[in-house]
């Protein structure tokens, strides 16, 4: 629990005074505790009440989760949450709200069990401001607590509010992502990525393993291997291609030529580190959709998971002076292309019609 609000006053937040309770008392029917709420990740240990289809849950107990500061006023009935407008509340009254903060426990809480109870409670009694700005919202006084609809205390507390149905969970703020199947995770949060993890692969990849929840998931299956400090990385197209199909195309004399998608493809990783608007031309989407699978770095994606993970450490045995040299050797030879090498390799190609 995170360091108790020093600016909490037992009226709204412990004890609201005796004539709040007397004053237009009625006696309904709640059902106590039908959800567990948790704020930012954090179980919030306190009761929530199920009336009339709305779920109320206290303010005090969630604000307090976020440190935001909560002051009773009974003179105006008025609970000010946040920042308090200048003359508002007497200096003394906030002393009081200090001194009753600083000796407050977690244990001042009674958990109700979760069940249907008749309890006498006062409506809309209180009034609610948020940074000197009051909130339109319905508020229930129960057993010296206010409670007030969930999603307008998620809306007080400037934050979002989620209900994850099979867990009876309402989520307050940032939703822990590993609680929740990645598919309703991501239609809360669009943008959110499938955390990665791995599992055993089988068939012709067997002894390697697996990466799921990468992003190109849809398009490429992952492989890799951990030999001591050695990382092997594998990459298999898995998206429906026939490359069998025929593809017509235009050349450059008005010829029109047929090839199949799978010698196009041949021809376009001859020139893989050419970049061409002519293939693109020519070709439009077929040479997109291959270029893309050819800029996803697998061996990257392998390596920062299997990092972070600790599934391989690459030790550092390297201790160099500060007068040392070295240099770096590349195995890659650079080659450059020619305009002839295209047409040498289009000819080629042709020829196989």
């Amino acid at each position: 629990m995170k360091t108790r609000l020093v600016t909490l006053v037992l009226a709204v937040l412990l004890l609201l005074p005796n004539a709040a309770l007397a004053a237009d008392s009625t006696t309904i029917e709640v059902g106590f505790n039908q959800i567990q709420v948790k704020v930012n990740g954090e179980l919030a240990m306190s009761n929530n009440l199920l009336y009339d289809g709305t779920t109320y849950v206290p303010i005090r107990n969630l604000a307090e989760m976020l440190d935001w500061g909560v002051i009773y006023y009974d003179e105006t009935r008025t609970a000010y949450i946040g920042m308090l407008p200048a003359g508002e509340v007497p200096d003394e009254v906030i002393g009081a709200a200090e001194k009753e903060a600083a000796s407050a426990s977690d244990e001042d809480t009674v958990m109700e069990n979760k069940g249907v109870q008749t309890i006498p409670v006062v409506f809309d009694n209180i009034t609610i401001k948020v940074h000197g700005e009051t909130v339109d919202t319905s508020n229930i006084v129960y057993n010296g607590t206010t409670y007030a609809p969930i999603r307008a205390v998620a809306e007080i507390l400037e934050m979002d509010v989620q209900f994850y149905g099979p867990t009876s969970t309402a989520y307050i703020g940032t939703v822990p992502q590993h609680e929740i199947p990645f598919e309703v995770y991501k239609e809360w949060y669009p943008d959110a990525k499938r955390p990665l993890s791995h599992v055993p692969a089988t068939g012709d990849m067997a002894g390697w393993q697996l990466l799921k929840g990468h992003e190109y998931e849809d398009l490429v299956e992952i492989y890799y291997k951990i030999n001591g400090t050695i990382l092997s990385t594998q990459m298999h197209e898995i998206r429906e291609v026939d490359l069998n199909e025929i593809i017509e195309w235009v050349d450059d004399a008005g010829n029109t030529r047929y090839n199949t998608v799978g010698d196009l493809y041949s021809l376009f990783g001859s020139f893989s580190r050419y970049t061409s608007d002519w293939f693109l031309d020519k070709f439009g989407e077929l040479y997109e959709d291959w270029f893309y699978i050819g800029t996803i770095r697998a061996e990257d994606i392998v390596d920062d998971y299997v990092q972070e993970t600790g599934q391989l450490v690459i030790p550092n045995q390297v201790s160099l002076t500060p007068d040392a040299e070295f240099t770096v050797e590349s195995g890659y030879e650079e080659e450059e292309t020619s305009v002839d090498d295209i047409i040498s390799n289009i000819e080629a190609l042709m020829n196989k019609q």
